[in-house]
């Protein structure tokens, strides 16, 4: 159990009949359903690119906050926004033949499979990094001067709402045991 298997997990939903599906745009698109072999390509596809990328904008992200060059946060999400048309043919190659599903996920079932790939130990210290993140956040808007203050509220609204989806994660792993 761990952070990255939460996140590689979160877009697959296993189903009774043993089919997969898999929603590579989340909550913004309807699915696909897979058979046994083609999820487990997918699901290595996923993790290839999720192993790759992931750390790299983490390290860059650290990198440049460190620094005072952090206005590149914007050429970083243009990367980010290119990568994409990378990340749709790799869905194509892996996707090929695959039915589409009726309906599209619902953010609820995503956070609980994420919570369950995750594990309590790791969900909890997210929440409470959450709650030091939204607090933080808040007292800048509280004390900062005016600049800055839109920084905090940007980050109490992010950081909130993320706590939030993190306590959902919780109250949905402490109602399994």
């Amino acid at each position: 159990m761990g952070y990255f298997k939460g996140i590689n997990r979160s877009g697959f939903f296993d189903r009774p009949d043993g089919q997969v599906e898999f929603y590579p745009w989340g909550v913004f698109a309807r699915g696909y359903l897979l058979n046994a072999d083609q999820a487990g390509r997918v699901r290595q596809s996923v993790r290839r690119w999720n192993g790759l990328g992931l750390p790299i904008v983490m390290g860059v992200s650290i990198a440049i906050s460190t620094t005072r060059l952090y206005w590149l946060y914007l050429p970083l999400i243009v990367l980010t926004i290119a990568l994409l048309p990378l990340w749709n043919r790799m869905l194509r190659d892996v996707l090929a033949g695959a039915e589409r599903t009726p309906r599209r996920m619902r953010l609820a079932d995503n956070a609980q499979n994420m919570a369950e790939g995750q594990g309590i130990l790791v969900t909890l210290a997210l929440a409470v990094l959450g709650l030091l993140m939204t607090s933080g956040s808040v007292w800048v808007v509280l004390t900062a001067p005016s600049p800055g203050r839109w920084a905090g509220a940007f980050g109490a609204v992010f950081f909130g709402f993320a706590l939030c989806l993190l306590c959902y994660q919780l109250f949905h792993l402490f109602d399994r045991i």
